[in-house]
Formats: structure tokens, sequence, C-alpha cells
């Protein structure tokens, strides 16, 4: 039987003394119903035997022995919290930003809100990686400041910086084609309507499109879809009268970085790529790319890069006998487990890949896992508790958070929006002090 269940907060990259974690930090603000999770998770939350620790250093702090010695089982679900970096000349300019960092800089994640990206000087984005977040990205970069102010929780920080942006034009690039895009079509489709808002779609070269038209009839649904997409897209903006759009987006193919150009110690110039054909020998191999050695070149301001994320061994992993694959960034397991009492779940078990809802049919499936694991025989464990309420640093309990919760809300109705978030841990333990 499970007598207690505890959620320690914290991650490799920064302490974080609040829940959520990609909820709050990585979800769109625009997307305010991918939160809805949320709600679940309070439900949980208000069990009478679960905890909530926030603000402490698994390694440091606790011990992963400790952990073990004190709950029938420990859960590892912490994500993955390092960038899959570009490792190209050039790529330690100033100007090359991680999705991960620009995005957590509009979130509100602690650690970078001293970001300032010099988006009041630039006028064009390169963006490589093409899946959900490289949309979302050129939907904040490109649309209206103001319906993020009212309808979302977005950094008052972030909104000011917006509202100075240059930015009027940003490239989308694959190293793939068009049917290998990592987006989704709902995700596309939002971006395509932005153009009734003055945004426009600068398209797709017909040499990434007419090869597949014949192929149409035997495609999946999915890439049927996105084809029809943007056939109608351009359909109907050639037979309409044409929407004045001030900013514009497009998307570009078979292009694989090779070198990054800077112009000044903010700015850059270009980017280096290098042209890639598509290769399937058989219908049943997965597609690659292969390299043709012809260049060209980009121009950029400004380049951000969404190549994916990797996970890190936390401190003291290793040393408790808790295997960790550094080179593909994940705990080994099988269906959840590592070792007796020991799990993982969501990133930190399978890699960087699907979303919160995938991520969240994880969680239950490991669960099951615990729960077929243990029975009534299990020795009674009482947790740490006691051990927690006497550290010499603040602890932030569920309780806490609420009170947090609270401040937040209130702080953003009184600015006319949804929530105004807490960006440094300082103003965090002053306020439940």
């Amino acid at each position: 039987m499970i007598r207690q269940f505890v959620r320690f907060y914290s991650q490799k990259v920064a302490i974080l003394p609040v829940p959520y974690g990609l909820s709050r930090f990585g979800v769109a603000p625009d997307h305010p119903e991918v939160k809805e999770c949320q709600t679940r998770f309070e439900e949980v939350a208000h069990d009478k035997r679960f905890n909530f620790y926030g603000n402490v250093d698994i390694g440091k702090d606790v011990s992963i022995e400790m952990l073990k010695d004190n709950y029938n089982a420990v859960i590892f679900a912490y994500g993955c919290s390092e960038d899959n970096k570009l490792n190209i000349k050039g790529a330690d300019h100033k100007g090359v930003i991680s999705s991960r960092q620009f995005v957590g800089w509009y979130n509100g994640v602690f650690d970078l809100q001293d970001l300032n990206p010099p988006l009041e000087k630039a006028r064009r984005v390169v963006i490589i990686g093409n899946g959900n977040v490289a949309l979302d990205l050129t939907r904040v970069l490109l649309g209206p400041v103001d319906p993020l102010w009212k309808s979302t929780d977005i950094t008052a920080k972030a909104i000011s910086k917006l509202k100075e942006s240059k930015v009027e034009h940003v490239t989308i690039v694959g190293r793939r084609g068009l049917l290998q895009s990592a987006f989704t079509n709902k995700e596309l489709k939002e971006l395509i309507d932005m153009h009734s808002i003055g945004v426009g779609f600068k398209g797709v070269s017909e040499d990434h499109i007419a090869p597949f038209a014949p192929l149409a009839k035997n495609l999946g649904r999915v890439q049927k879809r996105r084809l029809d997409l943007l056939t109608k897209y351009f359909q109907k903006v050639k037979n309409s009268t044409k929407t004045a759009c001030t900013k514009e987006w497009e998307l570009q193919y078979l292009l694989s970085p090779k070198e990054i150009i800077a112009k000044d110690d903010q700015l850059l110039s270009k980017v280096v790529f290098e042209h890639n054909v598509l290769v399937q020998p058989d219908i049943d191999v997965p597609v690659s790319i292969e390299p043709t050695g012809e260049f060209t070149e980009l121009p950029a301001d400004l380049l951000i890069y969404s190549t994916g994320y990797k996970g890190s061994a936390i401190q003291g992993l290793i040393e408790a006998g808790i295997p960790f694959n550094e080179k593909k960034g994940y705990i080994p397991n099988k269906d959840g487990r590592v070792s007796p009492g020991i799990y993982a779940s969501g990133w930190i078990r399978r890699g960087a890949t699907g979303a919160i809802a995938s991520t969240m049919m994880d969680a239950f499936f490991v669960a099951e896992t615990v729960l077929s694991d243990l029975d009534n025989s299990s020795t009674e464990k009482h947790g740490l508790g006691h051990y927690i309420s006497k550290q010499n640093k603040p602890v932030v309990t569920w309780q806490d958070w609420e009170k947090i919760q609270q401040h937040e809300s209130e702080a953003g109705t009184s600015l006319g929006k949804t929530r105004e978030k807490l960006t440094t841990i300082d103003q965090v333990l002053e306020l439940i002090k």
C-alpha cells in the first residue's frame, strides 16, 4: 500500500520553487487551453497523502539514497532540460539563441530573465527546426502584442520587449522535406490564418510541393491534409484581393546550417546552409538526407535553433547506482522500471518526444506499473517531511504555492491580464516568508 506520496521540485539547470514545469514555463502563452492539465494536478495535490517540496536541490539538500531509504517508490520525472546544440562555426554568438532560452524568457523562467534578446534591432529571424515550438515562436515574434497582454500569462517584461520589436520576417528551416515537417497541421493552419491580421505566408517553393501532387492519393491522412492546406492557401491568395501584410514568414526545406556570420557583437549578418537531397532506397526504410555540396545563404539578424532537447543526470544519480544513457539523454528502463523501487516517467524515460498529453499518458502507465509492484506487505515508510522541515533554507510547500498563485492572479488583474508571474526566486521566497 502507498502510505504517502511526495513531489520534490528540482531541475539540473535551475532549482525551481514552484510546480508545473513545462505547463508553466514551456507552453505557448497564446495556448492557455493546454494548461488545463493543471486542474488534474491540483486534484492530486489536495489528497491528504500528498506533499510538495519546492526549492529543494536533489543530490545536495536531499540525496537520492535518502529518497530510496524513506519512500517505497521513487519516480524520476524531471524531463529534458539541455539543448541539442548547433555545433557549427559562429554558434556561440549572442545573436544565436535556443528555443528553450527564448520560450523560457517570455514565460518567466527564473534564470533566463536576463536574456534580453535585441528584438528592437532585428528585422529578420531564422528559426532552425520545424516542430510546433518553431511555429509558436513565429506567432509570438510576428503576431500583435495586445492579445498576448490581455489573454495570456506572458511576462510584462517580455511584452515590453515585444512592443519594441522590429522583427518583420521569419524563415523556418528544416533539414528534410515538406512531408517530414515535425509541426502539426493544426499549428500550421493557425499560423496560415494570421494572414487575416497582416502576417503573410510567403510560402513554400514549388519544388517542394510539385513532386508530391501526383502521389497525393497514396499519402497518409496527415500528409494529404498538409498539402491540401498549402495548395488551398495559395489558391485563395491568388484569387482574392491581396491583404496588406506588413510582416511575413516562410518555410525552407532541405537545408543544413554550416556557418553563422556575424554583423556585430549583437546581431548576425547571414547563415550559410548546405543543400540536401532526400534518400529513401526502399518504401519500408525511413527517409534520410544526403548533402549535395551546394550552398546558399539566408539573411538573418537573429537565429533561434529549435532542434530538440536532451536529458541529463541529476546530481548523485550515477553514484546511487542508477544508470543513465549520456549519449541519448535518458534513464534506461523497462516499462518505467529502472531498479527495485526506482522508476522513470516522461521525457527522462523516453527521450524528448511527445507533447504534454502523451507525457501524461506515460505518467498514468508508469503509475500503474508502480501500483502493480507494491502490495500490502510493503514496509511502511514515512517520507522525509520531518527532515525537510528542519532545512536551513526556505522550502516551498503546496500551501505556499497557493499563496503564490493567488498573488500572481491578483497582480495580473491589476495590470489587465490573466496573471503576472513572479520572475525571481527571491520574489517567491520573500512572498512566502
